[in-house]
């Protein structure tokens, strides 16, 4: 599978640097196939290390804030039972 996005962004977009929590979001590595959340977040003067868990595994991995990752963007769902609601957008958004 060619992954051919180019949106990369750096992972530290995906954390609350003031409170070091995550801001939420579904993403992938670069070169990666798997989505990832942001669990914790560890700073210490210019060093900023992101653990990030894996959805389909449940992993957890540690990165550094410079990783180059890209955000996930969700389909379109319609439920069968009101078809005029769409569900879709990024990785928090809903449409009415």
């Amino acid at each position: 599978m060619k992954h051919t996005e180019t949106n990369t962004v750096k992972l530290k977009e995906f954390v609350n640097l003031r409170y070091n929590n995550s801001r939420g979001g579904i993403f992938r590595l670069a070169k990666g196939r798997s989505p990832l959340v942001v669990v914790d977040v560890v700073q210490h003067e210019e060093i900023i290390l992101i653990e990030c868990l894996y959805l389909t595994s449940g992993a957890k991995r540690i990165h550094t804030g410079d990783k180059e990752v890209v955000p996930l963007k969700l389909g379109t769902f319609k439920p069968a039972d009101k078809p005029e609601v769409a569900i879709g957008g990024y990785y928090n958004e809903t449409y009415y």
